[in-house]
């Protein structure tokens, strides 16, 4: 009776160090793939970030621009540079050669 009870424990201790080995692959699997997840995350976090600072940037210089008092010239300026516009009855001449 003893070769049949340690045949059973042999068949039970392979079976338990089967089973504790697939575990530690299946987390090792998921930890990897976690930290994999992790760091795509925070690439993505910095370009967000970076997005964020330039668009707080553009959004000051347009805040500067609504608390500023804009006179007659400087809308002026930006209708004739930004938008191509011109004052009534003016000629607008364009270069077309190319320098």
């Amino acid at each position: 009776m003893k070769k049949g009870n340690t045949a059973k424990k042999r068949r039970g201790s392979i079976a338990a160090r089967v089973i504790v080995v697939v575990f530690v692959l299946y987390f090792s699997f998921l930890l990897v793939s976690l930290r994999l997840q992790i760091g795509e995350r925070r690439e993505e976090l910095e370009q967000l970030q970076q997005i964020r600072d330039e668009l707080e940037i553009s959004n000051g210089e347009y805040q500067s621009l609504i608390d500023e008092e804009m006179d007659e010239e400087y809308i002026i300026r930006v209708a004739r540079s930004e938008l191509g516009l011109a004052m009534p009855g003016e000629r607008v001449f364009i270069d077309t050669s190319k320098r």
